[in-house]
């Protein structure tokens, strides 16, 4: 039974272009203070080394999309409750993708 729920669990992990695991969050925060934006979200795990990966984009160049990720080199099956803060520059991040800096934004934690 074992074998069988961890065959069924490697199906469902998802990996970043570099090879990176994608760990399953759970949102807490987002907090837009002056050009700042800040991330406070909780992530299972403990075993491995955890980092946050944030990509801003825009498909209909009105809104910004902020797209918060949590990596770990190899899969993390440890237990322990991690609470992660991440902060980005939205500034900045808005004028590389060509949007003004008062645009509204849509943050989606995966």
């Amino acid at each position: 039974m074992r074998i069988l729920f961890a065959l069924c669990l490697l199906i469902f992990v998802l990996i970043t272009a570099k090879g990176e695991v994608i760990n399953k969050i759970s949102a807490l925060t987002a907090i837009k203070s002056g050009r700042y934006l800040t991330f406070h979200y909780r992530v299972g795990g403990g075993c491995q080394p955890h980092q946050s990966l944030i990509e801003v984009t825009s498909d209909d160049g009105v809104m910004a999309f902020v797209e918060v990720k949590d990596t770990s080199p190899k899969l993390d099956l440890c237990r322990a409750l991690l609470f992660k803060s991440a902060r980005i520059d939205f500034h900045r991040e808005l004028l590389k993708i060509n949007l003004p800096v008062d645009s509204p934004v849509y943050v989606k934690f995966q």
